[in-house]
């Protein structure tokens, strides 16, 4: 973050103000500066100074003193009162040389006095050094509020590791309390059968076997999602984007959940357009929409409808939509459905069971993909699952 002297006064050339209502005083000084290499503006009388001033915000201003209608201490006061422009160099032109005048001059903001007649040399090294401080002084804010803007940088990455630090905390908190569900039920499932195993029937060891096999179902998913998750955020899951045809991923998970479906005479009614190609990772969008469908299935009711349908729009976005009128969600599950620190379990309306990351990890894939996912659903009504995948690369 240094910030290169040179190139500074090159980008900021210094400019300087002239006030004097004697033109002669004003063309005299105003070219032996131009010469110097200053850009030089000039002033009539105070009124003008004072407009040009806040216009141009320049370096430094040359102020005369005796002037008619507003005098150099009250232009001088005006402006050092005036914040957009108070941080100017003021340096009084002056033929008076009463010390009352100058402390007068310094009282209401002066940096300087230059005496008339002009002794150009020491006119030159005045303006120089006065430019120097100012150009430090410029360079230190400058420096300043570049630190400024880090430190906030800093400060809001901070706050946002901690947030999401404290929500991956939560989120395996969660984690392990489902874990420790499943496990729970073996221990007592397996206990019941080995104390009471030559008393059980076989209708009876069929039914905690059932029992056990659920267990072990919703354990593994978990972990699987679990896994895909954690190697989502590592980076470990391939990502390979091409061009693909979204029907075909569509078509084939349909196909995949057709007797999930069937069973619970559920209807999938596809609007897919053919030819739609999206640009994505083939593996990871297949997971999306098979974990979306299954989801729709789960939670739509016997001879419920499920409606998929793709659209293109104008912004190079393909629009992909997966629409049950199922049980649906209250507003306070939607908005807390992709939070790591709350995870929401239902039972499917045929008691399916569910792990609660699916949905995160649907997030995370597409996201991953340059897309975004998006819910929209209403208790008793169902839920709408939109994704957004872009046509091109980025």
């Amino acid at each position: 973050m240094e910030i290169n002297q040179e190139d500074f006064i090159r980008k900021n050339q210094p400019n300087i103000l002239i006030v004097d209502d004697i033109p002669e005083n004003l063309f005299l000084l105003g070219k032996t500066l131009q010469r110097e290499g200053y850009d030089i503006s000039y002033a009539s009388d105070g009124d003008q100074a004072i407009k040009i001033a806040r216009k141009l915000k320049p370096d430094l201003i040359l102020l005369d003193i005796l002037m008619p209608n507003m005098n150099g201490y009250e232009v001088c006061k005006i402006i050092k009162e005036t914040k957009e422009i108070s941080d100017i160099p003021v340096i009084f032109l002056t033929a008076l040389s009463d010390s009352n005048q100058v402390i007068e001059g310094f009282k209401v903001g002066a940096a300087d006095f230059i005496t008339k007649p002009f002794n150009i040399p020491e006119v030159i090294a005045r303006i120089k050094t006065h430019l120097d401080l100012k150009l430090s002084r410029d360079m230190n804010i400058n420096y300043i509020n570049k630190l400024k803007a880090y430190n906030k940088e800093l400060n809001e990455a901070e706050k946002k590791l901690i947030e999401l630090n404290n929500s991956k905390d939560k989120f395996f908190s969660i984690v392990a309390h489902d874990l420790k569900n499943p496990f729970h039920g073996f221990m007592r499932l397996t206990e019941v059968m080995l104390v009471d195993f030559d008393e059980l029937s076989r209708d009876e060891i069929k039914t905690y076997l059932q029992e056990i096999h659920a267990s072990a179902e919703k354990l593994y998913k978990l972990l699987e999602n679990l896994l895909a998750w954690s190697r989502v955020q590592i980076g470990k899951i391939p990502y390979e984007p091409e061009e693909i045809k979204i029907s075909e991923v569509l078509e084939s998970a349909i196909l995949l959940f057709k007797e999930n479906a069937k069973s619970k005479k559920i209807k999938i009614q596809s609007n897919i357009q053919k030819d739609v190609i999206v640009f994505a990772d083939k593996n990871m969008i297949d997971a999306v929409i098979r974990n979306l469908l299954s989801n729709a299935i789960k939670f739509t009711n016997i001879d419920g409808h499920i409606n998929i349908y793709t659209k293109n729009l104008n912004d190079d976005t393909v629009q992909i939509v997966i629409q049950d009128d199922g049980i649906g969600m209250s507003k306070e599950e939607l908005n807390k459905i992709f939070r790591l620190d709350h995870q929401t379990i239902k039972n499917g309306t045929a008691n399916e069971k569910g792990t609660g990351l699916g949905l995160i990890l649907c997030k995370e894939l597409v996201e991953k993909n340059q897309g975004r996912l998006e819910l929209e659903s209403e208790e008793g009504l169902g839920t709408k699952s939109i994704i957004y995948l872009p046509q091109k690369p980025h």
